[in-house]
C-alpha cells in the first residue's frame, strides 16, 4: 500500500491543544456521519436548495471566483458529497483535472449520476475515502476545496493538515463553512431557524430528522471565524482570509499553502 507523508510533525506546535469545536461532547463519530448522509443522499440536493432558497448556488460561484482556477490546474474537492462544487468548477473551466473525495458512497453514487447527465464522468474522478487520510500524493494539487464538511470530521485539524499536504506549495485552499449564530438580532433569528426549521423541513423531506438535528448542533458547536483562521495558520496555511456570506451565517475561507 502506498504510504503518504504525514504533516502532523511539521506543524505539531499548538495542535495538541487545538480544538475546532466549542463543545466536543456528543459529536458523532465517522460511522454516525456516514449513516446520516447515506439516509438522506437521495434528497440531499433538494433539501439544500429548499433550506437555502438557492443561495448556496451563489456561494459556490463566489468560491470558484476566489479560487483563481485556470486551465491546466489540478483541483481536489474534499468532502465532495454529490459534487455540486466540482460540477460548478467544471462548468467554469473544463481544461482542469478534477478529483472528488467523500467517505459516503451513497453520496458519490448520486454524484456519479449527475456527472453522467453533464457528460463529465471522464473528466472528474471520484474516490470514496476519509478526508483525514486522503489517498493522494503530497504536493499534487493547485486548488483544494471543502464545502460544509470540516465540522463533520472527527478531527478537523487533521482534515486541515491533509488539505495542506496534498496542495502544492503556493496552492490555494478554499473552505465554505457555516458559522455559529452571532449574538445579534439576526443571529437569534438564525439560531431559531437552525434549531427548529432545519430539522422540521429536512426531516419531512428526507425522513431523517436526526440527520438535520446533527446539522444544527454541528453548526452551533463549531468555532468562530477568527479561531478557524488561526487553526488554518497552525496547519500550514498563510494569508488566510474569511469572506462573510449572508449576514455572517457562513464564510468562505481562502488561504495559500506555505
Amino acid at each position: 500500500m502506498t504510504q503518504f507523508h504525514s504533516v502532523k510533525e511539521d506543524y505539531a506546535v499548538g495542535l495538541d491543544s487545538l480544538c475546532l469545536r466549542d463543545d466536543n461532547e456528543g459529536m458523532p463519530n465517522k460511522q454516525d456521519i456516514i449513516a446520516y448522509f447515506t439516509s438522506i443522499a437521495g434528497r440531499y440536493d433538494l433539501v439544500n436548495h429548499l433550506l437555502s432558497l438557492n443561495i448556496d448556488r451563489a456561494w459556490r460561484k463566489k468560491l470558484i471566483r476566489l479560487s483563481g482556477v485556470k486551465a491546466g490546474d489540478r483541483v481536489i474537492d474534499i468532502c465532495a458529497g454529490t459534487c455540486d462544487i466540482l460540477l460548478d468548477f467544471y462548468g467554469h473551466c473544463r481544461e482542469c483535472d478534477y478529483v472528488g473525495v467523500d467517505m459516503t458512497q451513497a453520496m458519490l453514487d448520486i454524484a456519479e449520476q449527475k456527472l453522467q447527465r453533464r457528460q463529465a464522468q471522464q473528466d472528474v474522478r471520484l474516490i470514496c475515502a476519509d478526508a483525514m487520510e486522503l489517498p493522494v500524493q503530497d504536493n499534487s494539487f493547485d486548488v483544494a476545496t471543502m464545502g460544509f464538511g470540516l465540522r463533520n470530521l472527527e478531527d478537523p485539524a487533521q482534515g486541515l493538515l491533509e488539505m495542506a499536504r496534498v496542495l502544492k506549495p503556493g496552492g490555494r485552499a478554499l473552505i465554505l463553512e457555516f458559522a455559529p449564530a452571532q449574538k445579534t438580532l439576526w443571529g437569534r433569528l438564525y439560531s431559531v431557524y437552525l434549531q427548529t426549521l432545519i430539522p422540521l423541513i429536512g426531516g419531512a423531506v428526507t425522513g431523517s430528522k436526526v440527520a438535520y438535528q446533527h446539522l444544527s448542533s454541528s453548526i452551533q458547536g463549531f468555532f468562530q471565524p477568527a479561531r478557524l483562521r488561526a487553526a488554518m495558520e497552525n496547519c500550514g496555511f498563510a494569508d488566510v482570509q474569511g469572506h462573510a456570506l449572508f449576514g455572517k451565517i457562513a464564510y468562505i475561507y481562502v488561504a495559500t499553502k506555505k
